[in-house]
């Protein structure tokens, strides 16, 4: 044997080394092992697909969840108006705007909180007594309310900015038109006082308050979604879009363009070209939740038939139908 050069002794590892260092021992080394580029495109691939299968099942359980809180938010505003009419016999209504020459032809907010609308008069009701009586009218509107936004839109924040002020995904149903005002909720002063002896055509046939229309990239400048919640005075007879709709247009989803704003509101870049929309609408898919003067919360197709959708939103037409 050659003595310069070194003696090579086969090694056998054991099997617990062979293992650690990831091959199959033999005499003379390791057999190594691994994945092949085929194979690892074919896992990528099934992985690829299993998350396209998941993914839908799984956002659909998240809009399922943010709906069911939606429907709890009108819930506790809808029984917020029966506690509310249990206590002063009538119920809450849209506002009003400050005096002009007469008490109804005003314009804009008001300073008076007896001319706020019913998200403010209804806050004893749904555990804000303190902001109730809190002194600082700046800072109620800067307060969001959670309870008055629908998760499936947007988060409880000020609108447009931080600097901006609380805004509400809901709204009173004023009935066929602002001009009627034969829904249950019309503006304070303008009209006498409604109860739900006004509402003839039934409770549970009648729409009190429900998911108003907002376009997605708008918030906070729509012409229904520009002023305060709480103090966004009136329109008419029947209240100001920012809280109250009507059965003029059937509902729309909040992703449509409504026709009846021609050019308005159609470049998020442009805020000084707003349109005043008054339809009820919803980020959901394919309909929108509505409470009934019953208290009762029942979702209601963004297809449904606009006669009826009007029946169901005037308290005294004489048609009482039920929602479809």
């Amino acid at each position: 044997m050659d003595q310069g050069r070194a003696h090579r002794v086969p090694v056998r590892l054991s099997k617990g080394q062979s293992a650690l260092l990831g091959g199959t021992d033999t005499c003379f080394g390791r057999l190594r092992w691994g994945f092949t580029l085929v194979e690892l495109l074919v896992v990528i691939t099934i992985i690829g697909i299993l998350i396209a299968l998941l993914l839908p099942a799984v956002q659909s359980a998240r809009e399922a969840a943010r709906r069911m809180q939606c429907t709890n938010h009108l819930k506790q505003i809808a029984l917020a108006f029966h506690n509310y009419h249990a206590a002063y016999g009538a119920l809450p209504d849209a506002g009003k705007d400050k005096p002009g020459t007469t008490a109804c032809n005003g314009c804009c907010d008001s300073p008076n909180r007896g001319d706020w609308n019913f998200f403010y008069q209804i806050f004893p009701f749904v555990e804000q007594t303190n902001l109730y009586n809190d002194p600082d009218n700046n800072k109620i509107c800067k307060t969001p309310i959670s309870i008055y936004y629908c998760p499936s839109r947007r988060r409880a924040a000020r609108y447009p900015s931080d600097s901006g002020t609380a805004r509400a995904d809901y709204a009173g149903s004023a009935g066929e038109s602002y001009s009627k005002a034969n829904g249950p909720v019309v503006t304070r002063v303008c009209n006498p006082p409604l109860g739900f002896a006004e509402i003839r055509d039934g409770t549970s046939n009648t729409i009190l308050l429900g998911e108003k229309y907002q376009k997605v990239f708008s918030f906070g400048w729509s012409g229904g979604d520009n002023e305060c919640y709480a103090n966004c005075g009136a329109f008419g007879s029947s209240g100001d879009t920012d809280a109250t709709r009507v059965a003029a247009y059937p509902p729309l989803s909040d992703a449509t363009h409504p026709p009846e704003c021609g050019t308005n509101e159609t470049d998020p870049s442009n805020t000084s070209n707003p349109c005043w929309v008054s339809r009820f609408g919803s980020s959901h898919p394919g309909g929108f939740n509505v409470a009934l003067a019953d208290g009762s919360v029942r979702p209601i197709s963004l297809s449904i038939d606009l006669q009826i959708f009007r029946w169901l939103c005037v308290r005294n037409d004489g048609q009482a139908v039920t929602v479809p």
